[in-house]
């Protein structure tokens, strides 16, 4: 899994629908953010290494 510059490499994602029922494209759980050591920054709509 990509997101913008950062990669994480054997990570299992769980697959569904919820752009119907929610309105978006999908969910990215804080374990992602926590083995990747990145910090959501919503001050300046970033996401950066920690």
């Amino acid at each position: 899994m990509t997101i913008d510059k950062f990669q994480l490499n054997d990570f299992t994602i769980q697959l569904g629908d919820v752009r119907e029922m929610h309105g978006f494209d999908g969910i990215i759980g804080s374990d992602f953010f926590l083995v990747n050591k990145l910090i959501i920054d919503f001050e300046n709509m970033a996401v950066r290494k920690n």
